[in-house]
């Protein structure tokens, strides 16, 4: 439904004084971009700029900074008109970086963050079996900024006033192409009565003596209508089996409370568990995790995730055989491991466009290079899901830092800090379930940069320290 989009440029200012986002603008001259896709890529297919990096193609690029790029979209909802106790969301996983939002030619809301999803309750607003329109204007990204409050020692300091993907502002490895656009999916959820919005599932012990595994499964419930009973159905799948087979473990429970936060937690013994390994060690295993919410006996939702029974552990003990020196290794299953792998990278400049293709052939070359993990690079983006899926099913660990890089980051602007909380509770809850998960890092080198640029000001923490000591430990 949101797939296929309409795209183009203006003056800063010059869509809203023009009446873009009403339903009648004519957009015949517009050129077409698909979502989730990328600005640069869809002006490479309409001929409008040359490959840029070809030579030094990126400089013909730059003006593309100082425009307003405008989408539209028209669609037909073809859903029954809304019950008392439903709620239409419109979702949009991914939106790059300032953006205002039009539905049906009235303002929807405004989004500042690349690193989350936006949501809007469209209820009240959504046509039902007419024809509704959707006008994006993501506005020039240096526009919308305040100037850094210090003299940064990062590269491209501008980039650290905002939360997007920092690289595009140009690195040591790659071009200035700041990226522009819807990069992820966007879906139109119904919904009734509550929902689920999260699972996390964690191995809590391994025992070899009786051949179990003790797992523990917690749901996260919002209940946004009535007062009905609330119930969780959670079933296990082992690995490999069909569908509509028998649960290896099934229970239900009842949600207690009657507030509109609701969470619930069950616990769950697995015999004869099959162990998710590095591939070095043996096979990755995955289970297939059910859990279906009831409203008064009714299927309200239902939600499933691969998750693999594995315990992973940061060993930092002393290390007897260095006196006066610590480990620092994992511990899967029981096992030490040896870690090995590389810094990833985003696999293209244009990251709303990478195809699954290309993270599989990358993968598959890392796992045949014998990598057993990968550190998702603070200067980059929290990757698309395919990527930790294919992790998942590869054996390969995944060390995720938090997206800051080389740079003082602010701390006195009170919307910049409570971006960076929502942003990390997000993308926490987002991924904490994949079994390739195997640490969270604060950032990319900041501190060492700090401390080797004012060796001489012990007691002058670097900006962001915030974050990395205080907010993200929470």
């Amino acid at each position: 439904m949101f797939d296929r989009w309409k795209l183009k440029d203006f003056t800063p200012g010059e869509g809203v004084a023009g009446k873009v986002f009403t339903e009648q603008f004519d957009t015949s001259d517009w050129i077409d971009i698909t979502a989730p896709g990328d600005v640069h890529q869809a002006l490479i297919e309409a001929g409008r700029i040359e490959d840029p990096f070809y030579d030094r193609n990126e400089d013909k690029c730059a003006w593309m900074e100082g425009r307003e790029w405008w989408y539209r979209i028209s669609f037909e909802s073809e859903e029954k008109p809304l019950r008392q106790d439903e709620r239409f969301l419109l979702v949009f996983q991914g939106l790059d970086t300032f953006v205002t939002i039009w539905l049906n030619g009235e303002v929807l809301g405004r989004h500042v963050n690349m690193f989350r999803e936006a949501v809007f309750d469209v209820s009240q607003r959504l046509r039902t079996n007419e024809p509704n329109m959707l006008a994006l204007c993501f506005h020039p990204p240096l526009q919308q900024i305040e100037k850094a409050p210090f003299e940064s020692w990062g590269r491209n300091p501008e980039r650290v006033m905002m939360r997007k993907a920092q690289f595009g502002y140009g690195w040591d490895w790659g071009p200035r192409l700041p990226t522009i656009g819807i990069w992820r999916p966007v879906e139109l959820r119904r919904q009734r009565c509550a929902s689920m919005q999260g699972m996390h599932f964690s191995t809590l012990e391994i025992d070899t003596n009786s051949n179990t595994a003790l797992v523990a499964i917690q749901v996260d419930v919002e209940r946004f209508a009535g007062d009905q009973a609330l119930a969780l159905s959670i079933a296990l799948h082992s690995p490999g089996s069909p569908s509509g087979t028998t649960a290896a473990v099934e229970q239900s429970l009842t949600l207690q409370g009657s507030g509109s936060q609701l969470s619930a937690k069950v616990y769950m013994e697995i015999e004869n568990p099959q162990l998710w390994w590095t591939h070095d060690l043996g096979e990755p295993a995955l289970y297939t995790l059910q859990a279906t919410l009831y409203g008064d006996g009714d299927q309200l939702e239902q939600q499933q995730r691969e998750v693999g029974i594995r315990t992973l552990e940061l060993d930092q003990s002393p290390d007897t055989g260095e006196p006066g020196t610590r480990f620092f290794r994992f511990v899967l299953n029981g096992v030490p491991i040896f870690a090995r792998g590389a810094d990833w990278i985003p696999a293209h400049s244009f990251v709303g466009a990478i195809s699954a293709e290309r993270y599989e052939m990358l993968l598959r070359a890392a796992q045949e290079a014998n990598m057993n993990m990968l550190r998702v690079w603070g200067g980059g983006i929290y990757e698309h899901d395919v990527f930790y899926e294919l992790c998942n099913r590869s054996g390969i660990l995944v060390w995720q830092d938090f997206m800051f890089a080389c740079a003082m980051y602010p701390e006195d602007n009170p919307s910049f800090v409570d971006e960076v909380e929502a942003e990390a509770r997000y993308q926490v809850r987002r991924l904490r379930t994949h079994p390739c998960m195997a640490l969270w890092c604060g950032n990319n080198e900041n501190q060492w940069i700090h401390d080797r640029t004012y060796w001489d000001q012990p007691d002058y923490p670097v900006p962001g320290s915030l974050y990395y000591n205080k907010l993200l430990p929470q």
